[in-house]
This record gives structure tokens, sequence and C-alpha cells, in this order.
């Protein structure tokens, strides 16, 4: 399919907290704290430490192993709290990983039919939701979805990169040219994410690198060409 495919990712999460009674992890995978810490009016400061996530088995077999124990676990969750827009949105992730895309969009479009406004994970339903749209072969459904998530979350960089690729794949050079560029140009507030780091560098850089050099602007794609390796 095409779209995004990252060695890894960087995810925003919350990992130094008070132990007071009422903090406590929800779901039953993909544990979070951030509700509870919202419920009590706690601020979230931002810091520059980080932890490398590393170690899980890349095998076939033990990822679908994995797979088949998240989604035991979340249909579980969904029975308990039906409609609860997060266990949606992992439903959703977790058939796109299994690249059953008919079942992703379901519970992915349920999960935005269910939206809460402080929801972190709602632009990576999006752009999920557009990927999953793109390997069923609706490409112009899947434009049509970016741009929603985009007047939702208009400097969302993946969001925008999917536009990007759909825009480059469908021959419209100019505008792919303006997307990419603008990815690099303009950031949003710091704000919890999972996002590709490339899409922020290289992988932007080398597509920019492709379509100047296809539009005759060598020197153009010879500068981005170089900052791919950055």
């Amino acid at each position: 399919c095409p779209g995004i495919n990252g060695d890894y990712s960087i995810v925003d999460h919350v990992k130094l907290f008070r132990n007071l009674p009422e903090m406590r992890f929800e779901n039953r995978i993909h544990e979070q704290i951030l509700p509870a810490i919202r419920r009590l009016g706690g601020i979230v400061a931002w810091s520059d430490l980080f932890v490398s996530h590393s170690g899980s088995d890349p095998g076939e077999e033990a990822q679908k192993r994995k797979r088949e124990r998240d989604l035991r676990l979340l249909h579980i969750e969904d029975a308990e709290r039906p409609n609860h827009p997060f266990t949606l949105f992992n439903l959703g992730m977790t058939y796109s990983d299994a690249r059953d895309h008919i079942k992703a969009e379901r519970y992915l479009m349920r999960s935005v039919d269910h939206p809460n406004p402080t929801d972190s994970h709602l632009r990576k339903v999006y752009s999920l939701l557009v990927y999953s749209r793109l390997c069923l072969g609706r490409t112009l459904e899947a434009e049509e979805t970016c741009r929603t998530g985009l007047e939702l979350y208009p400097l969302d960089d993946e969001l925008r990169f999917r536009l990007g690729v759909i825009l480059q794949e469908s021959a419209r050079f100019t505008d792919a040219l303006i997307v990419y560029e603008d990815i690099l140009a303009r950031r949003e507030e710091r704000h919890f994410a999972s996002v590709d780091p490339g899409i922020r560098g290289s992988k932007t850089h080398q597509n920019l690198a492709v379509l100047y050099r296809m539009t005759g602007d060598h020197e153009s794609a010879e500068r981005h060409l170089r900052l791919t390796d950055l």
C-alpha cells in the first residue's frame, strides 16, 4: 500500500507523575495515564528525556501472535465499554497492522463517530483511515478523508505527508511540491503524537528531490537529495 513505511516512530508518553490513589492507568492494552491526570486537573510538562523501546520479535509469526492477543483484549474492552473512541481506534490500528483494511475502516469510522475533543489520537484515526482506503483502492475517498482531517489539524505532519503522496501518485506534481515544502516550512505547537520522524526530514526531502527532478528543476532536486543524509 502507498504511504509511510518508517523503521521507527517517536511517541509522546507521560512517564513521570505523582503517586496518588486516583492516578491509575486505563485500558487493557496501550494503557494510558493521561485521562486520569486530566480529570485531576494536572498540567503536563515536556522534557527532552526519552526511552528507547526495542527488542520485540519482528518475525511474522511473533507479530501475528501479538495481534491475536491484542485483538482478543480489545474486543473484551469494546464489550465492557461500547463505542469508546480509544478502544475503537486501537481496534482499527490493529486490523490495519494485520492488513485487514475492511475491518480497520469499520472501527476507525466508529471512532470518528464518537469523538472526544480532547482525544490526542483523533488525528491518527484520520491518518490510518486514509491509509486503509488507499490500500482498498479508493484513492478519491482517501483524499477526501485526508482533507477532512486537515480541516481539523491543518499542520499535522502525517496527514500533510499522506496528502502529498496522494497528489504525487496522481501526477499532480505542483500541488504535491507545495504540500511537501509546507511540511518543512511550518510546524504546529507541540502536542501528544506518534509520528515517523522521517516525515519531518529525510522522507519529505527525498520525495521533493524526486518531484523536482521530474519537473526539470535539477538544482532543487540536488539540494533536497543532499538533505536526505542529514
